[in-house]
């Protein structure tokens, strides 16, 4: 049974990859033939721009919600605010090494 699933898994990855390549395809052709070279240059570093931003993020969102609701079920405001006003430096220093 695992191995049936580890093969449908991979198949459906394969799949999800066609389908993002042809959806994207579509869409540059679709933004080249509306904004122009120019336009779609800058729509391009504002997409990568975001997509390192989401990147550099490495889930540390998740990891500061989980926490959070654990140090306010604890009432421990003290670890509340540190892990609040932390959180944004991994981010920083990550994406500014990443560009």
């Amino acid at each position: 049974m695992q191995k049936r699933q580890i093969l449908i898994n991979a198949f459906m990855s394969i799949v999800q990859i066609i389908i993002i390549s042809a959806v994207l395809f579509i869409l540059y052709k679709f933004l080249l033939n509306t904004i122009g070279v120019e336009q779609l240059g800058i729509w391009s570093l504002v997409l990568a721009t975001t997509s390192v931003s989401q990147i550099a993020s490495f889930g540390l969102s998740g990891s500061v919600v989980k926490f959070v609701a654990k140090y306010i079920a604890k009432e421990d405001e003290k670890s509340v605010s540190e892990v609040i006003q932390t959180e944004p430096f991994p981010n920083v220093w990550t994406e500014n090494a990443l560009l």
